[in-house]
């Protein structure tokens, strides 16, 4: 669908606290923009908000995400339910006296704004912290997969739900226990580390999770559709090179390639098709069986500004007549958040584009685009050089054809 965001760089949402940008996603049905941040409360504690800029461009009150938020509430995940302008959110929240994670529906409208007809559902267990939540819909199979950390049990674990109710539609799931020990941790944050990350794609009905055995080793693993309760889950590839910092990855649909981004020598961005499946026509996990085809091609840089990068973030852009293009951004602090368009080899498109310089606050770049816009929300501390109240959210928009 087209839309009418606000072009140009515009403050998205800005007071005299330090809020941090945690994600953005479009709702699938009008194409509104619902961007998430965490903000500050009384006593050192901190809780989620949603704000919503319409598919015309209007920006909404933000909305508080948690319906209960006595402590600390942290690393929201969202994603959008296919065929309305509905979404789920995900978070870790210690209001039980230890870190659980949750789970709330959010309808979102132009007149209306955010709204959740119900509160949080509790969806990990209660042995101890659970951190780290990310949430993906898969229309496969009209479900949710959720997947957090256990820190006592010291796993990558998850679930299937319900995308209406939120109840839990499978066993939970022992993803692995192969993932890099920092994350077995309380304090543990997704969205502010430097080097750890899970990343959720769907491929079929199924889900592949991207997770860090070590900073060097990236294992992707595919959570099957639950069959009388249980998932099956596959160890399908491991990713390796030396000195990588933080990773992030969309799955090509067309070709049925890991897009991987990641930062690696000289902190400079790179890009890799990670071969796993079989034909572009393909679903199922039909996997190439040589090593040679198995081997994820070449990395390709893809930042021409030579600053030292960090925080790299990739999302697909829509489907043009079986063709994919991919929308990658970055932060390189004082000299703005960078972003650019490429092709499914990672050949650029168009030059890149220099968001916000001048700003040693840059950071956290989110990207998503409509049929007929690209959207960048940054955090930020100076918005076209003026101070902003504290550190704020920006938001850049800019037509494509």
């Amino acid at each position: 669908m087209n839309t009418k965001w606000l072009n140009g760089l515009n403050i998205f949402y800005d007071d005299n606290s330090n809020e941090s940008l945690r994600g953005v996603l479009k709702t699938d049905v009008s194409g509104h923009l619902v961007g998430t941040y965490q903000g500050p409360k009384a006593s050192g504690y901190t809780t989620l908000y949603g704000r919503l800029e319409t598919k015309n461009g209007t920006l909404r009150p933000s909305y508080l995400l948690p319906a209960f938020t006595q402590r600390t509430q942290k690393d929201v995940d969202t994603t959008p339910i296919q065929g309305s302008d509905d979404f789920v959110a995900v978070w870790a929240s210690n209001d039980p006296g230890a870190f659980r994670i949750f789970a709330r529906k959010y309808s979102v409208s132009e007149r209306q704004g955010i709204g959740a007809p119900f509160t949080e559902t509790l969806i990990s267990g209660s042995n101890g912290d659970y951190v780290c939540p990310r949430v993906i819909y898969n229309p496969a199979n009209c479900q949710l997969f959720a997947c957090w950390i256990g820190v006592t049990e010291r796993q990558l674990q998850g679930i299937w739900l319900d995308k209406d109710t939120l109840e839990p539609t499978s066993y939970p799931v022992m993803i692995t226990s192969a993932v890099y020990p920092t994350l077995f941790n309380p304090g543990a944050d997704l969205d502010t580390s430097t080097y750890e990350n899970i990343v959720l794609m769907n491929h079929g009905d199924g889900v592949i999770v991207g997770v860090q055995e070590t900073l060097s080793k990236i294992n992707f693993l595919r959570v099957g559709s639950p069959s009388s309760g249980k998932s099956p889950v596959n160890l399908i590839t491991s990713y390796s090179q030396t000195g990588m910092g933080k990773f992030h990855a969309t799955f090509d649909t067309v070709h049925n390639n890991i897009m991987l981004v990641y930062i690696g020598t000289s902190a400079y961005v790179y890009g890799d098709r990670v071969r796993v499946f079989g034909k572009a026509d393909q679903s199922e996990a039909e996997q190439y069986q040589s090593d040679q085809e198995l081997q994820a091609l070449s990395p390709v840089r893809l930042n021409n500004n030579v600053y030292a990068s960090s925080q790299p973030y990739i999302s697909a852009m829509p489907d043009a007549c079986g063709v994919i293009d991919f929308l990658v951004t970055w932060s390189t602090g004082y000299t703005g958040i960078f972003f650019n368009r490429f092709d499914d080899a990672f050949i650029p498109l168009a030059a890149e584009t220099s968001i916000n310089p001048n700003d040693s606050g840059n950071t956290f770049p989110k990207a998503v685009a409509s049929d007929n816009q690209i959207a960048v929300l940054l955090q930020a501390t100076r918005f076209n050089g003026n101070a902003l109240g504290a550190q704020g959210i920006l938001a850049y928009v800019s037509n494509y054809d």
